[in-house]
């Protein structure tokens, strides 16, 4: 999220300091020529903290859970994406799903538990009963209201624990400093998977699902995480592109 470019001032990447440009795709943005991370401008963003985006969650509750169903259920279909990711990550003691939300993705990894930081929980406590039924996910869950920002720090886990840290749809809704504080202030020696828009998408249009929404404010392409981290020491294990969605499993090492 960053202010419109002006005959006065340049506006720059946060990321490689070059110089940002109005993106062709949608006028809402900025867009670096270098990184291709897509900025919302700040007269054209709505922080996820604002009780419109709170409601909007609260009306469409069951009818995204509904929606969403027929897309987890053919990412997990695919015998490439079981094999390197779901197989490797089945079972775990606990996932950790940061701004989680309804836990669906973390739902077909059938962990023992389900820990979920998020800013409103009661808008999904109201529906949970609801995502266990059609999700089929009857192990513990627990919420925790939880602001994330670039102060936050997970939980650092037990050695004997056995789990996975998930940003799930999460991510584009941080700006970009504070999308590489949480990602620098992850606990060493765990598995954490990332799954969100995938702006290396083509043909995309102006009008495409990730852009629409008013509190996405970053978009990062799977090129430049893999940079983030790879920068960070982490140790990538798979990635893909599935849909209009990036999948990236890597290990905090």
């Amino acid at each position: 999220m960053l202010p419109s470019p002006s005959s006065e001032r340049t506006v720059r990447c946060p990321s490689c300091e070059t110089e940002l440009r109005e993106s062709f795709i949608n006028e809402k943005y900025l867009v670096c020529p270098a990184c291709e991370i897509l900025f919302r401008k700040v007269e054209e963003s709505v922080s996820p903290k604002k009780h419109s985006v709170k409601e909007s969650y609260r009306e469409r509750a069951l009818s995204i859970l509904k929606s969403d169903k027929p897309h987890y259920e053919g990412l997990f279909s695919n015998p490439i994406i079981v094999e390197k990711f779901r197989i490797p990550l089945l079972n775990r003691e606990w996932i950790l799903s940061i701004g989680g939300g309804h836990p669906k993705l973390e739902s077909y990894l059938r962990p023992g538990r389900i820990e979920i930081c998020d800013l409103f929980p009661e808008v999904y406590l109201k529906t949970l009963q609801a995502f266990r039924d059609l999700y089929n996910y009857h192990g513990k869950i627990r919420y925790h209201r939880v602001k994330v920002d670039g102060c936050f720090k997970p939980p650092t886990p037990k050695a004997t624990e056995n789990g996975l840290i998930t940003f799930v749809h999460f991510l584009e809704h941080l700006d970009y400093d504070m999308t590489l504080s949480v990602l620098r202030n992850l606990p060493r020696g765990m598995d954490v998977a990332i799954y969100g828009p995938n702006s290396e998408k083509k043909p995309m249009d102006g009008d495409w699902i990730h852009l629409r929404p008013a509190d996405h404010l970053t978009l990062i392409p799977i090129k430049k995480f893999r940079e983030i981290l790879s920068d960070l020491s982490y140790d990538i294990r798979y990635e893909t592109a599935f849909s209009d969605d990036l999948l990236i499993f890597f290990h905090t090492a």
